[in-house]
């Protein structure tokens, strides 16, 4: 097992190390050694080849002497023949070999001499002056007398003497010239053998001291080896997690004791004959996987081999823990298996989520309740308070929002972690967003002391975005221009487009952002080190979900600071089509099926006045259309329908009275519910006498805006009792705090489990449920159903600590998330809902 765990043990870098060449200095001395001997052995076997040239000089110059001292020899023995006369009839024979071996002689002095000019000429000279006195030597033996004809042959004889002397003397010359060069090349040639030989022994012994170096490099290195592959299969035996090698045809290479232990793999299955399969059949025989099962599983096994690419699987083993499988492809096709078991890890997630279902509920429904209070005691709810007891609660409520905030980070930054993060993504004016989050964060402007500044370069521009959401980052990002720009200072938003897209930037007049902070700002619970950030507070959390918000909307976003000039973040989106056309703006006095909202005609010709009804009534959730004169409220009336009308008497352009009986002598408006508001009202009415049929109320100027509400929903039909609303919810505080926000026109009748809920609907109408996901016998939800059932079923708001997907709210008319909820938009919701009821109860009662 061991030693096959040994062999999967990759090459590390110092056995890699060991494989190559030395670069010590050493080695380059050797190097050098070598490659001066070797340049010095080729000199030498040069100059060998120069000293045997000198060598065959020497000798050509010998044989030179020789041939001109046998030439001369020669010439005496044809002489001595020449005197011995005719005798015997041999002489002339004897003369004519000597004087032929004479011209041999001069022949191959001739021959030899042919790359010496001197000599040539020489040889040449010689063989005139040789003829000559060979013919002599022949004239004079043919004679008779014996002595006279010699007599001139000794000045040729001396003649030719001369010449051989002179060629003599040139190949001494020679001689001694060339047996110079050839000593001198000699001593030269035994020179370089001698260095050649120090440089070589001298190469051979770096040589031996490379390898014996080498020889302990390599000893070190592979006792190294060794140390490191004890390790690493020390390691592989010790490891937590299972693993397994398999070859290309599945066959086990390495298994560790860890996953041995983990599916209790016999110790007969070893490495090298073992396959996968066999180890399926062990989960096979214990009756834990199917034959089926088993063959499934071989297969996507050879098939993830043979695609070779990384896979990620869960597996459950036969007691209930989890293991994660992870496939890595190595080698030349074969595969690495790592077997971890993630129970406790699954554990510990699911306590987490329990964690946040804790914070969730426990948290944001006590908040609910302590912010919902104190906003209603800063609102005047409950008369007017001391001051320093004003002061207080107004303490006490910012604090709250400030952890309502924390709390809503955290919830969002875990949305975010596990992918849960839903977006409604839709088309959206850049601009408009922007000038929404200016509104949003007024208050912290002047708290701060900033002035904001939106400077719009790219209009119209449109982006496709979350707008709940993109308002989120733009808060984050002008929250925190506000905090950190002196008193005085400004905070500019500025829109550009460029290449197809939108920047968005927030630039403020701040101390901007320490060098030393800038690579963790985009960091979860990350916050500037210095007292004055922290002075400013926050979680630390902004930053970090503005940025998984901006990337998960296909944007990014990055800052650009300069200490102490302040810093701009900046926000970049792409650019889409046009916003979607919105319908044409009804008709005035038409209901636009969008807007349930009942439709109230004023008609005032006091602008101002107008304008103040209009606030007036908006704000009880009716919507108002103002006529400024009696031909304008004419036309309206006659294309549109109105629940009712508040009325002015005194029209530039006709008397309000008579404008009243008119409308009475229509029949479209014979039965219009009309509330006077004038400051003649009171004249008004002993004019008008029995003719007043059909006025709710005469309201004189300054205006009651409770008796207006009181009178406009009397005028459209609403209950005169209070609207009744159901609200499911276990957490009596939430309950009086929705009561408190609701005010005593509407009834707030509790139920605080499902089983309450149920009576409660089979006992009575209600106009709106409320319900909270959490109850003590099961889901809110689980209602839904049942009120769908109702005839007719009632508008159903979800109020809860639990964030919703958008699929699972669906069914509802509204889905609203406690502490992220304030009492405005609470109240606005149900009155909404409220007031939707009504108007569809009037047009029920006109049809």
């Amino acid at each position: 097992m061991t030693r096959s765990n040994s062999a999967m043990m990759p090459q590390t870098g110092a056995g890699a190390a060991s494989t190559g060449l030395p670069t010590t200095p050493l080695a380059w001395l050797f190097g050098l050694i070598a490659i001066v001997a070797a340049a010095v052995g080729v000199f030498a076997v040069l100059q060998v080849d120069a000293t045997a040239d000198y060598k065959r000089e020497v000798n050509h110059t010998h044989l030179v002497r020789r041939v001109l001292f046998r030439l001369d020899s020669a010439m005496y023995a044809a002489e001595a023949a020449a005197h011995a006369g005719p005798t015997a009839g041999q002489a002339e024979g004897r003369l004519d070999r000597e004087a032929a071996a004479a011209r041999r002689a001069l022949a191959e002095f001739l021959h030899l001499t042919q790359d010496n000019p001197k000599q040539q000429q020489a040889a040449k000279a010689l063989a005139d002056e040789l003829d000559e006195y060979l013919s002599d030597l022949s004239l004079a033996s043919a004679r008779v007398e014996p002595r006279a004809p010699f007599d001139g042959i000794a000045r040729a004889q001396a003649d030719v003497d001369t010449l051989i002397e002179r060629a003599l003397a040139e190949e001494a010359r020679l001689l001694a010239e060339r047996t110079q060069a050839a000593d001198d090349s000699l001593r030269k040639s035994q020179a370089l053998f001698a260095g050649g030989s120090t440089l070589a022994l001298l190469a051979l012994l770096a040589a031996l001291w490379l390898v014996a170096g080498e020889l302990r490099r390599r000893r070190k290195s592979e006792l190294a080896l060794r140390a490191q592959s004890d390790l690493l299969t020390a390691t592989f035996r010790s490891m937590g997690q299972g693993v397994l090698v398999l070859d290309t045809d599945l066959r086990m290479l390495a298994v560790n004791p860890c996953l041995r232990e983990m599916f209790e793999i016999p110790e007969h299955m070893t490495p090298g004959h073992a396959t996968f399969a066999d180890l399926l059949q062990i989960q096979v025989d214990d009756g834990h996987m199917t034959e089926a099962e088993r063959d499934q599983r071989v297969a996507a096994m050879r098939a993830g081999i043979a695609a070779g690419g990384a896979v990620r699987s869960e597996f459950v083993l036969r007691d209930g823990r989890v293991v994660e499988i992870d496939r890595q492809p190595y080698g030349n096709g074969g595969m690495v298996a790592t077997y971890t078991d993630i129970t406790e890890r699954r554990r510990t997630e699911r306590m987490k989520n329990e964690f946040i279902s804790t914070v969730s509920h426990e948290l944001r429904t006590p908040l609910t309740s302590i912010r919902g209070s104190l906003g209603l005691i800063v609102g005047g709810a409950v008369g007017e308070l001391p001051a320093k007891a004003r002061e207080m609660i107004a303490i006490a409520h910012a604090n709250s929002e400030r952890l309502v905030r924390l709390i809503n980070d955290i919830l969002d930054i875990e949305k975010i972690e596990s992918g849960r993060l839903q977006f409604d993504l839709r088309k959206q004016s850049i601009g408009e967003l922007a000038v929404q989050a200016l509104k949003d964060n007024a208050g912290y402007f002047q708290q701060y002391g900033a002035l904001p500044k939106l400077v719009d370069l790219a209009p119209g521009a449109v982006v496709r975005v979350d707008g709940d959401r993109f308002i989120q980052v733009l808060n984050n990002l002008l929250s925190n221009a506000a905090k950190h720009t002196p008193p005085g200072g400004t905070v500019t938003v500025s829109l550009t487009r460029a290449n197809g897209r939108v920047r968005l930037s927030v630039q403020d007049d701040g101390p901007g952002i320490p060098e030393s902070f800038r690579s963790r700002i985009f960091g979860k619970f990350e916050q500037a080190d210095s007292s004055d950030s922290r002075r400013k507070g926050g979680t630390g959390l902004g930053l970090s979900i503005a940025k998984a918000i901006v990337e998960q909307l296909g944007g990014r976003i990055w800052f650009d600071s300069t200490e102490g000039a302040g810093t701009v973040f900046h926000v970049e989106l792409p650019e889409v089509g046009p916003v979607p056309a919105v319908p044409a703006p009804t008709p005035a006095g038409e209901q636009d099926p969008a807007d349930r909202r009942p439709s109230i005609l004023v008609v005032e010709d006091d602008r101002d006045v107008g304008h103040l009804l209009s606030m007036m009534l908006e704000r009880n959730g009716w919507r108002v259309t103002v006529a400024h004169s009696a031909a304008e409220a004419s036309g309206l009336l006659a294309h549109g329908r109105f629940a009712a009308m508040t009325l002015d008497i005194m029209l530039p352009d006709e008397d309000g009275l008579s404008f009243f009986r008119r409308l009475r002598r229509s029949p479209a408006t014979r039965t219009l519910p009309v509330v006077v508001v004038s400051a003649k009202a009171e004249t008004a009415r002993h004019d008008l006498n029995g003719d007043a049929i059909g006025i709710v109320d005469w309201l004189e100027k300054p205006i009651d805006q409770d008796r207006l509400g009181r009178a406009i929903r009397q005028a459209i039909g609403t209950q005169t009792g209070p609207v009744a609303i159901l609200h499911v919810e276990d957490d009596p505080d939430i309950v009086r705090v929705v009561g408190a926000v609701m005010g005593e026109a509407v009834e707030v009748v509790p139920a605080t489990s499902l089983a309450a809920a149920r009576a409660a609907l089979v006992s009575r109408a209600f106009s709106v449920v409320i319900v909270d996901v959490g109850l003590p016998d099961g889901s809110g939800l689980d209602l839904l159903g049942e009120i769908r059932r109702l005839r007719p079923p009632p508008p159903v708001v979800i109020f809860s600590a639990s964030d919703f997907d958008p699929a699972s709210t669906n069914q509802v008319a509204a889905a609203l998330v406690k502490s992220r909820t304030d009492n405005d938009t609470l109240h606005e919701t149900i009155q909404r809902l409220i007031d939707g009821l009504s108007l569809s109860a009037d047009r029920t009662r006109e049809s």
